[in-house]
């Protein structure tokens, strides 16, 4: 669990282990791992009638 005040994502960086490979370094699909979480949410939060601020990608 993060603590209260941490950077938004860093609970969904935590839960990912990437390997570095010819795709990407490991720190690139960590973040890509936060993005796509942050986007899916925001599509989630959108459909369901709540309006999210930058519901594409984070701002």
């Amino acid at each position: 669990m993060t603590q209260p005040g941490a950077p938004k994502g860093t609970a969904m960086s935590q839960l990912t282990e990437p390997m570095s490979g010819v795709r990407g370094s490991a720190a690139y699909k960590r973040e890509m791992a936060v993005e796509f979480a942050y986007r899916a949410l925001a599509t989630a939060l959108r459909r369901a009638g709540h309006g999210v601020k930058g519901a594409g990608a984070r701002q």
